[in-house]
């Protein structure tokens, strides 16, 4: 359920990330409750393990059953929050429009980014940038297809 990576760049220390992935856990889940129990101590051990300056991502997506929609990924931010002193720092919403029975509440997933301290979280974007699509003409200029 949990994984550890490093990534170094050149100019940076190595980072060290954790991984939660909590779908095996919501597929075999008679209840949204039995998902929060059976992740009962991985919160607050992660949190004691995590450097100031790691980041822990959960994927906890929601699920639709019985005509009844799980916000699990929600409800699992709330219950780290609550079990340890981790910070949800943001969310990444993937919107799912197969197997929803063309519900649009449980049409999108959620997943969660968790920090230790918000002080010493560092995001490097230009690690992952792509090319802008419009270079040198972003705003205004004439855009070339």
């Amino acid at each position: 359920m949990v994984q550890q990576s490093s990534a170094s760049a050149d100019n940076q220390d190595s980072n060290q990330m954790y991984l939660v992935d909590l779908r095996p856990i919501v597929s075999e889940a008679t209840t949204q409750e039995g998902v929060l129990d059976d992740t009962r101590g991985v919160w607050q051990g992660l949190y004691e393990r995590m450097e100031p300056e790691e980041t822990l991502w959960v994927i906890a997506l929601n699920d639709y059953r019985e005509g009844r929609m799980w916000p699990v990924s929600m409800a699992i931010a709330d219950y780290a929050q609550e079990k340890s002193d981790l910070i949800l720092k943001n969310t990444i919403t993937l919107h799912q429009w197969e197997n929803r029975g063309g519900d649009m509440e449980s049409a999108y997933d959620e997943i969660l980014l968790f920090v230790k301290n918000k002080r010493e979280y560092q995001f490097h974007k230009d690690e992952i940038r792509v090319a802008h699509v419009y270079e040198g003409n972003e705003w205004g200029g004439e855009r070339e297809e």
